[in-house]
């Protein structure tokens, strides 16, 4: 009975064993036909790159980011952006909203995104003002404009859009461009006149006149910058007494309708030129010279009498071309004269020529003709080591032009040296009616020198040497020359 029992449990086992076979194996089937038809289902994704709306502050440029877009399947994604068609354009030099279409067709299945790009300036124009900003102008008068510009950097040349507002004191610009920026420039103006007017004088400032000379106004002009020609408005005072000598002024007043005030001053000098006095002519020389603010140096000597009379005579000076005067010297007393020697004495004393003078001093040799020099009694002659033209003083010129007369008078080639010293070439000491005059010049930047002996009835050395180089030093030289033969007739 037991046996019998197994046997039937066995076989419900094997049944149920086979049934559960088969339903893996069905099941099973099941599943591997559900992942066949899945593994070949797909879809597609289209994604922007960036923003989706985007905005371009003018001038910067449109950058296309682009999309994404790939198809994929239960187990994997591949790229599809080749097959992504774009639509539209943004144009970054012009303002406006534009639209980028993205269209994609994959499988017949189609997908499309939009992406909005607005161009925006937002910059104002700017406004530049000509002129002040802060501006004063004549009270009782109107501005007038001194112009301005407006630059935008989209618009460009808007100035012909500026508004001007213009209230109280105050001149507003104001300008909008197309895209509604505004910029404002403002201009203070002030009814204000600070300027002092202006006085001319007619003729000289410094007036010279001799003792009991008359004085002749020579006139004045007077202008404001508002209220323009207000001569009639200049009040002169000071009481001119040309009987008396010394400096007297005239002082020339104006004021303005703004209480602006302006003074000038010419002066009066008066100096007794006609007198037969040598104290006096010399202290009206002297005050002549200071008055006058000439930078001179002046000397003198009368070759009759030894009467000496010199003005600030150690100032020490460049000497620029006197120096050329010892190399005569030196040639004509201590060389063998030949024809090359004499042509190089003629044209360096005649014409002043430095080439002769270079080429002298290689032939008597700097150091001896410095010797030569100081022991005439120049003791500033040639003391720089470097320099073959040196320093000089109204003292070192009448110690070489008193060696100089004496070699003339008796040394038997003095006549010829002496002629090559009367010249016209530069001399200043000269002028109408004037005697026979030997005379040596020098100029170098500032310095302006002549130095000479007059003939006259009573000969005399003068010495002029001036810091007027740059001025007018012909005049002032010749202007001096005449006053100082006066003083000859005085010491004669």
């Amino acid at each position: 009975m037991k046996k019998k029992n197994n046997k039937k449990n066995n076989k419900v086992k094997k049944r149920n064993i086979v049934l559960i076979i088969k339903y893996i194996i069905s099941f099973s089937l099941s599943m591997y036909t559900t992942y066949t038809i899945n593994a070949y289902e797909y879809k597609v994704e289209l994604n922007l790159k960036g923003e989706k709306d985007v905005t371009i502050i003018y001038p910067e440029k449109y950058i296309e980011k682009g999309v994404t877009a790939k198809s994929c399947s239960l187990t994997h994604c591949r790229n599809i952006n080749k097959e992504v068609k774009i639509e539209g354009e943004v144009d970054s030099e012009k303002l406006g909203t534009y639209k980028i279409k993205y269209n994609l067709t994959h499988k017949n299945k189609k997908n499309t995104l939009t992406r909005t790009i607005t161009v925006k300036e937002t910059e104002p124009p700017k406004i530049e003002l000509k002129g002040e900003k802060n501006t004063n102008i004549c009270p009782n008068t109107k501005y007038i404009e001194d112009g301005y510009i407006a630059i935008d950097n989209y618009d460009g040349d808007i100035t012909d859009k500026v508004k001007i507002i213009e209230e109280n004191n105050t001149i507003t610009y104001e300008i909008s461009d197309s895209s509604n920026n505004i910029a404002k420039e403002t201009r203070t103006i002030n009814y204000l006149d600070n300027s002092k007017p202006t006085i001319n004088l007619n003729g000289n400032y410094n007036i010279t006149l001799s003792l009991g000379q008359a004085y002749q106004e020579p006139g004045f002009t007077a202008t404001d910058n508002c209220d323009g020609n207000i001569t009639n408005k200049v009040i002169v005072s000071g009481n001119i007494n040309t009987n008396t000598i010394g400096t007297q002024k005239i002082i020339y007043t104006v004021t303005d309708s703004s209480g602006n005030k302006t003074s000038v001053t010419r002066n009066i000098n008066i100096y007794n030129f006609n007198t037969n006095d040598i104290n006096s002519y010399i202290s009206s020389l002297e005050t002549y010279i200071k008055n006058n603010n000439y930078k001179v140096y002046l000397g003198y000597y009368n070759l009759q009498t030894g009467y000496t009379y010199a003005y600030k005579e150690n100032h020490v000076l460049y000497g620029a071309s006197l120096v050329k005067t010892v190399d005569a010297l030196y040639a004509y007393e201590k060389l063998e004269l030949n024809d090359n020697i004499k042509t190089l004495v003629s044209k360096a004393i005649s014409v002043s020529d430095n080439p002769s003078h270079k080429e002298l001093v290689n032939i008597i040799g700097k150091n001896n003709l410095r010797i030569y020099g100081q022991s005439l009694g120049a003791k500033n002659f040639l003391v720089e080591p470097t320099d073959t033209y040196g320093n000089t003083s109204v003292n070192d010129q009448l110690a070489i032009w008193k060696y100089l007369y004496n070699f003339i008078n008796t040394n038997p080639n003095g006549n010829e040296l002496k002629s090559y010293f009367i010249n016209t070439f530069a001399n200043k000491l000269m002028y109408p009616g004037c005697p026979t005059i030997m005379h040596k010049y020098g100029l170098h930047k500032q310095y302006y020198h002549d130095v000479g002996i007059v003939f006259d009835d009573s000969p005399y050395i003068i010495v002029i040497l001036t810091e007027e180089g740059n001025n007018n030093y012909w005049d002032i030289v010749s202007d001096l020359s005449k006053k100082m033969n006066k003083f000859n007739e005085l010491v004669s």
